[in-house]
This record gives C-alpha cells, sequence and structure tokens, in this order.
C-alpha cells in the first residue's frame, strides 16, 4: 500500500543526499511515496523517501532512497558512482536516476546486478508511470 509524503520530508532526504530529485519524481512520489511500476513488462518496486511521520511509515520508509543508494555504492558491485536507486525488481536489478552535481537527471537508467551493466531505459522519469493505473489521475 502506498502512502502519501509530505514536500518537507522529501527534502529532509534531498538535503541529507546532498542533492535534488527532479520535480515530477517528487510529485509523484509526494502522492503515493513508494508503490509498484511496470516498465516492459516487468514490475519494478518503487523506493519510498524516508518518513518519520509515526511508528507505521517508519517501518515502512526504512529502507528508503537515501539507505538503499548507500548501500548500493558500498556494495563492491559495480553500482555507478553518480547513481541513486529509485526501484528494484525480484531479480535484485535497480532503476537509477544519474546525480550530476547535486542534480538528478531525469533519464531513468537500469542496473543489472549480475553482470554490472549500465543501460538507458526511459528519457523521462515521469514514464515510469505510464502504465501504471492512479485513480488520483481520473
Amino acid at each position: 500500500m502506498s502512502l502519501p509524503i509530505t514536500p518537507t520530508n522529501i527534502a529532509t532526504t534531498e538535503t541529507a543526499m546532498g542533492l535534488t530529485f527532479p520535480g515530477v519524481f517528487k510529485a509523484r512520489m509526494s502522492r503515493t511515496n513508494g508503490g509498484s511500476v511496470r516498465l516492459n513488462d516487468e514490475a519494478w518496486f518503487l523506493i519510498p523517501f524516508w518518513d518519520p511521520t509515526d511508528k507505521r511509515t517508519i517501518r515502512r520508509t526504512s529502507q528508503d532512497i537515501k539507505y538503499e543508494t548507500t548501500e548500493m555504492l558500498n556494495s563492491n558491485v559495480g553500482f555507478p558512482e553518480d547513481g541513486v536507486a529509485i526501484a528494484k525488481n525480484s531479480a535484485g536489478d535497480w532503476l537509477v536516476l544519474r546525480n550530476r552535481d547535486g542534480i538528478v537527471g531525469r533519464e531513468v537508467w537500469e542496473f543489472t546486478l549480475h553482470g554490472g551493466e549500465l543501460h538507458l531505459v526511459l528519457d523521462d522519469v515521469a514514464d515510469l508511470w505510464r502504465d501504471t493505473e492512479d485513480p488520483s489521475d481520473e
């Protein structure tokens, strides 16, 4: 189940990571803060922003974007140094945004855990939700 998150909590993560996410990504995540999307007929589970609002949101967001990105950067599997982990699939692959001097780009990259390959899958992070139903969009 996806839960909304406040812009203040998103900004806290940005400050802690020393970067700024694309506005469209923040807007969509503020409504769902996680959940899943489909990309190329595959399910991807979005990594939430940390939300310390209450026990339920703390438990649900304990492995947030900052945590997962740090884990991947420290894992010695070839995760890109400028990568920001935003989603993972059941095979252990990751969807990644790239940090360019504190500004996170809109392009979405796939990092394959087995093989350490990185390739562009979407030109715009907004397209992640293209094939995902959202009742608030109706």
